[in-house]
């Protein structure tokens, strides 16, 4: 286990080196090999091997805070029962400080409470890509739509190092934000 650790506290280590030595942007981006989604990728088919630790790499590239880089931890294990039954296939947390890119949440993204998970990985029954949302708290009034925020990063494709795609606010008004992702796995 302290093994296990300190490769961890050595990834994130590495990973702060670059993210202060390479510019925002593309430079960064080539250092650390997150780039955008070329759509020409394998699309994401198993969401098994998202299961576990994943170190997450997020780019804003439009709203108020266009240009900033944050990166963090994903865990996530497979769901309750009740919640497999509504589209969610793993619950989760993370370490990852959205507001630094303009994503928006209500809640913790810390919480490992499976009725109120920090993160949610969610696969509709109709296909579709598979999404993650960050924020605990996800109300909705009469006619359905977020009454707070979420930030929902949409799986595109598998990369050679793991998988990537888009995210983007999303629910209660405010400044909308978006961009590109990079999960890894540890």
């Amino acid at each position: 286990m302290p093994r296990i650790h300190s490769r961890r506290r050595w990834l994130l280590a590495l990973l702060a080196a670059v993210l202060v030595t390479g510019a925002p942007g593309q430079l960064a981006a080539q250092n650390n090999n997150c780039i955008p989604p070329s759509r020409r990728g394998a699309p994401v088919r198993s969401l098994d091997a998202l299961r576990g630790s994943l170190l997450v790499i997020a780019y804003g590239t439009s709203g108020p805070a266009k240009g900033r880089i944050t990166s963090g931890t994903l865990e996530l294990e497979p769901a309750p029962a009740e919640l497999r039954d509504a589209g969610i296939v793993m619950v989760g947390s993370s370490s990852l400080d959205l507001v630094r890119i303009g994503g928006r949440f209500a809640g913790s993204l810390r919480s490992r409470d499976p009725g109120a998970p920090g993160v949610t990985l969610e696969a509709s029954s109709r296909g579709g890509r598979p999404t993650l949302t960050f924020g605990s708290v996800r109300t909705r009034g009469v006619k359905g739509a977020l009454t707070v925020p979420v930030t929902v990063f949409e799986l595109v494709e598998k990369s050679l190092r793991g998988y990537r795609g888009y995210w983007r606010t999303a629910g209660a008004g405010g400044p909308s934000a978006g961009g590109y992702f990079c999960a890894t796995r540890f």
